[in-house]
């Protein structure tokens, strides 16, 4: 806006002022603007959700994007889920079954940004966010000042996300007593704290136990002839698992060449990169070429910000110590490696 702003003052028009009076208030406090004019009824008329295409009229929310989650999340704060029913959304994420993935990541993820803010110091959030510099002018007068708003609305987001997440457990109290609500449904994940584990280890071991017990039977009857061939075994496994993982993407320059991994995600709402690759030493001559692809590749894959998952197949058992080949081969933080037999 502010660089709109500067466009603005380049044209040879009249005098333009263009602020933005919402912008140190939370969801919550901006549908609260409604309420205190007398026209909550606005709210329905909205659309937040970014998976509109094909969406039925009657139900024009998903439910389990970030934006559907930010806005279930603002409308029960502010009491105004009566302008925002549970009926117009495709998955009620408070009660309804959240699939492992995309759907219940967003809605843990949340979850878990509001507890985080809440243990965090102002000193911390601007560590742990560096974004929030890029709000700041700091050659600006009023620099101390928009940090501090800017820590106070962040504050406040966490504040009135906890207080609907606990408003909600009280709620179903009987329901959870009774074990009516499903399993995988948001108040009970939040109850058994499955919010709290950390996505990428649950990632990574789904992916582990089942490449782990899916390469073995698939090559029961030969060996491949080349690492290719694992990696299309591999493919197969990750389609099964609804996981959308793409082969050999993205393309990472380093060095003034190129490299990339065999699987990669593609990072989203509550996700980061994770990128898989398969190593195959058909013969124990190929112990060395693995063992420095693999310490190269993973100081440039983590340099992007990304988890590593390095899977070894070795039918041969050419790797004849596996946890002192895994620890001499990994040791850098997001990266994991296992051997397959």
């Amino acid at each position: 806006m502010r660089q709109f702003y500067d466009f603005l003052k380049l044209l040879p028009i009249s005098e333009v002022t263009l602020t933005n009076p919402l912008w140190a208030r939370t969801r919550p406090e901006v549908l609260a603007v409604l309420k205190d004019k007398g026209i909550p009824e606005l709210l329905q008329e909205t659309n937040s959700c970014s998976h509109t295409r094909g969406r039925p009229e009657v139900k024009p929310h998903c439910g389990v994007c970030l934006q559907c989650v930010d806005r279930r999340f603002a409308s029960e704060s502010v009491g105004l889920q009566d302008h925002d029913l549970a009926e117009r959304y495709g998955r009620d994420i408070f009660t309804d079954e959240l699939p492992e993935g995309r759907d219940r990541t967003v809605a843990e993820s949340y979850i878990r940004f509001a507890l985080d803010i809440k243990k965090k110091t102002p000193d911390d959030l601007f560590t742990d966010f560096p974004q929030l510099y890029d709000c700041l002018d700091m050659n600006g007068p009023q620099v101390d000042h928009t940090a501090e708003t800017l820590v106070n609305l962040l504050t406040r987001h966490a504040d009135q996300t906890y207080a609907v997440m606990s408003r909600r457990i009280r709620e179903h109290a009987e329901d959870l007593t009774e074990v009516s609500l499903p399993a995988t449904c948001l108040v009970r994940l939040v109850v058994s704290g499955r919010h709290l584990e950390d996505m990428r280890l649950r990632m990574i071991q789904k992916l582990t136990n089942a490449i782990c017990s899916g390469l073995p039977p698939f090559f029961q009857r030969r060996r491949p002839c080349n690492e290719g061939e694992v990696q299309d075994a591999v493919e197969g496994i990750i389609a099964a698992l609804n996981e959308e993982m793409y082969r050999e993407f993205p393309l990472l320059p380093f060095a003034g060449i190129s490299t990339k991994p065999d699987f990669a995600n593609l990072p989203d709402e509550g996700k980061d990169w994770l990128f898989i690759e398969m190593k195959y030493p058909a013969k124990r001559e190929y112990r060395n070429r693995i063992i420095t692809e693999m310490t190269s590749r993973q100081f440039v894959y983590t340099r992007q910000g990304a988890f590593v998952l390095f899977v070894v197949y070795d039918p041969g058992r050419h790797i004849v110590y596996d946890d002192r080949f895994k620890e001499d081969c990994g040791g850098m933080d997001g990266v994991w490696i296992e051997v397959v037999r």
